[in-house]
């Protein structure tokens, strides 16, 4: 599972999403049961978030800092219909906790959609949430 979470710099390589560019790159933080980007303090840090195959951690403190802070940051949250490591359903509970969450599904399995339906939205999810045009 992955996240990218941004400060609002918008992320070096999706200036222009090519046909070969893969939207995320070293701007990634992971998302899972050892580590939590999201606890008390970086809330209001973050302009946004992407997350893909996201889901609420096991373990119960780092869990509790996503149900009790209910971040409001926008967020676009990525998931595969056939993804069997991370079901929809463990996605959609992560997901209900964000305040201003929206959803992209792919037919796909646990991993980054590269195609240009994704890409579109994924660049219109990030202009959105910083506050640009489309002309980036």
């Amino acid at each position: 599972a992955g996240a990218l979470l941004c400060s609002g710099r918008w992320p070096e390589g999706l200036e222009e999403l090519g046909e070969d560019t893969s939207p995320l790159g070293e701007d990634t933080l992971p998302l899972g049961e050892d580590t939590s980007p999201l606890g008390e303090d970086t809330s209001p840090r973050f302009k946004f978030a992407v997350l893909i195959g996201g889901f609420l951690p096991r373990d119960p403190k780092y869990a509790a800092l996503i149900q009790a802070g209910s971040p409001g940051f926008p967020s676009l949250h990525v998931m595969g219909t056939a993804d069997q490591m991370v079901p929809p359903a463990r996605g959609q509970e992560l997901m209900a906790h964000f305040k201003n969450a929206e959803l992209f599904e792919h037919p796909g399995r646990h991993g980054i959609p590269t195609n240009a339906e994704f890409r579109n939205a994924l660049k219109a999810f990030i202009l959105k949430a910083v506050g640009e045009s489309s002309n980036a």
